[in-house]
């Protein structure tokens, strides 16, 4: 009987090893100046940004709340774009302040690769039962709520999926799910409409916002508590 012999692998020359190692380094030296170029972009639009939030830093002063601070954050979103780079310029300005109050409020309303930059631990807001949702005849329009602890803190999310991703297009704090649900039926023309429970966790998960950079007109002063508050609902402990 004939004995099969292994086949040897086919090795590659020296010349094909090298220029594969060349283009390897190429492709690392290409990356690592496409990284330091964003860098430098994201520094240069937060020292842009640094002198407005100085003066926002002293108009707020030590007692500003939640709201007055997501305002603050959205008139200098409106002026420089970069929600993130607004952010880290008031947190730079408020720690160079010693403002310890309003870094203490920052530290409430941001997500947590932001929050992370403030030396404070900041307990997340108390979700208070499931949430609830709701959506337009066409299924492109929804309306997701969720109660947290405190008076009047029915948190409303309008997300449009029309598109190729949901997009957050408004988002904010109501008094009851009522109010909110009035508010939502104007804006979608979606009248007719009530609150079920979510019970979808993973659908639910992929209509809430994340910090992703992209801001709707709508919603810049609520870019980031928006995000905040996503991730809380969105968490394992609230399944």
């Amino acid at each position: 009987m004939p004995v099969s012999r292994k086949r040897k692998k086919p090795t590659r020359s020296k010349t094909t090893a090298r220029a594969e190692r060349r283009r390897d380094q190429s492709r690392r030296e290409s990356a690592r100046i496409v990284l330091e170029a964003w860098e430098a972009a994201n520094s240069r639009r937060v020292e842009q940004a640094r002198p407005a939030a100085r003066e926002l830093v002293v108009s707020l002063g030590g007692g500003a709340g939640e709201d007055e601070v997501c305002r603050g954050l959205g008139e200098l979103i409106e002026r420089f774009g970069g929600p993130d780079e607004v952010a880290e310029a008031l947190i730079a300005e408020a720690a160079a302040a010693a403002v310890r109050p309003l870094l203490l409020t920052l530290a409430a309303i941001l997500p947590a690769d932001q929050r992370a930059r403030i030396d404070a631990e900041i307990e997340d807001p108390e979700l208070i039962g499931r949430p609830l949702w709701t959506r337009d005849r066409s299924g492109a329009r929804f309306a997701i709520l969720a109660r947290f602890a405190g008076p009047a803190r029915y948190y409303l999310w309008d997300v449009d999926t029309a598109g190729a991703h949901p997009v957050t297009v408004h988002s904010g704090y109501y008094a009851s799910p009522e109010e909110a649900l009035a508010a939502w039926q104007v804006a979608a023309s979606a009248g007719g409409t009530g609150w079920h429970e979510a019970t979808d966790a993973t659908r639910l998960h992929d209509l809430l916002p994340v910090p992703d950079g992209v801001i709707t007109p709508g919603e810049p002063g609520e870019y980031h508590r928006s995000r905040r508050l996503a991730e809380i609902l969105s968490s394992p402990a609230a399944s």
